[in-house]
């Protein structure tokens, strides 16, 4: 049953819920709804059951703001204001009741005002975007030889995946708060036989779409990086890739991480992009140049982001250059206007296609 919430306001919000209702009410999975298990205890049943749900409301309506924030540049909002929260609410609805004397466990699903959360963001003056975006939870873990770390503070794999996902702009991947609750969930004797259900709890405490467990193996005698990821939808087996890279003269460890680090980011944006354009492909390749690799993950991100890039392929990865295939839809003349738009130029160089920052002289 949909319940409305407090819809005494006054008249201009509750026909904002009217209207909300009926244009989202078939949507079973629409961003603005969330569902979220709650537990709590109290002097009976009808305390725990209220103290439960507004917890409950509060804890949805965060999952709500990290999914439409779209920029890593913004500070995580908090919904610590019971007056937002109520606000924003429209309707709630529980199941899976468990009541005891003096607790309650359900399931709270939270139907929140589209117009109202645009209206606080907005004021906010917060970017957001209400395209389907899949949230990535990404768990780093460094082996070499022996030694296999998680969640310790010398985890350098942790740290070269943090600058990337922050070189990205983007809030669709985040890393785990390492905090008691997650090492209780996973522990570093169980990353080799880790399965998809042991990872429920991670699903549902960062509200994310996709785990991936990223592990990078170090070989000191041929100075490479072997890359495992697995990804994870909490439903399917898991999904997984191997990569190598092997360092260039005078690459310390350092850089080659960097290197894993700025490939694997973008890889996987490109494979969970919802929102492209349709229509048959054409493959190009291309070389693009850059001055770190720092610079060469935010030329990716942007490439990514171009409605008519489908998928975007790295042939060989240097320091300061990558041969790259591009499969895009529309005409060529379509993709480079797109791509001055990004600040990006096409150029063809006899039988080589470049691509460029503008205001950058061709190599």
């Amino acid at each position: 049953m949909c319940f409305l919430k407090k819809p005494h306001y006054y008249l201009a919000y509750i026909l904002a819920i009217i209207i909300d209702c009926f244009a989202y009410s078939s949507l079973a999975h629409d961003i603005y709804t969330i569902a979220v298990p709650i537990a709590a205890n109290g002097q009976n049943a009808t305390e725990a059951r209220n103290s439960a749900i507004a917890a409950g409301e509060q804890k949805a309506l965060n999952q709500l703001l990290q999914k439409l924030i779209t920029s890593t540049s913004h500070k995580p909002l908090s919904a610590s204001s019971s007056e937002l929260v109520n606000s924003t609410i429209q309707s709630f609805e529980v199941s899976n009741e468990k009541i005891t004397s003096n607790s309650y466990q359900a399931q709270l699903s939270v139907s929140f005002s589209p117009s109202i959360v645009r209206a606080f963001l907005n004021k906010s003056g917060i970017s957001f975007s209400e395209k389907s975006v899949i949230r990535t939870l990404i768990l780093p873990i460094y082996k070499n030889k022996d030694t296999i770390l998680l969640w310790e503070n010398t985890n350098s794999w942790h740290d070269h995946i943090n600058t990337a996902i922050q070189a990205s702009g983007s809030n669709r991947f985040l890393l785990p708060l390492g905090d008691l609750e997650d090492i209780a969930v996973l522990d570093k004797g169980g990353i080799d036989t880790v399965d998809g259900s042991k990872l429920t709890p991670f699903f549902t405490k960062y509200a994310v779409d996709t785990i991936i467990i990223a592990s990078v193996n170090y070989d000191t005698t041929t100075n490479s990086l072997h890359v495992t990821e697995s990804s994870y939808d909490g439903q399917n087996q898991p999904q997984i890739t191997n990569k190598d890279f092997v360092a260039e003269d005078k690459e310390t460890v350092a850089q080659l991480m960097d290197k894993a680090a700025a490939d694997f980011i973008p890889v996987s944006k490109t494979a969970m992009h919802a929102d492209k354009e349709q229509g048959a492909a054409t493959e190009l390749t291309a070389t693009i140049s850059f001055k770190d690799l720092k610079e060469w993950a935010f030329l990716r991100n942007k490439l990514e982001e171009i409605p008519q890039i489908h998928k975007l392929n790295v042939i060989t990865l240097a320091l300061n250059e990558a041969q790259i295939t591009i499969s895009y839809t529309g005409d060529l003349e379509k993709l480079t206007a797109s791509l001055s738009n990004a600040d990006l130029s096409l150029n063809k160089q006899g039988d080589h296609t470049v691509i460029n920052k503008i205001n950058q002289p061709s190599s």
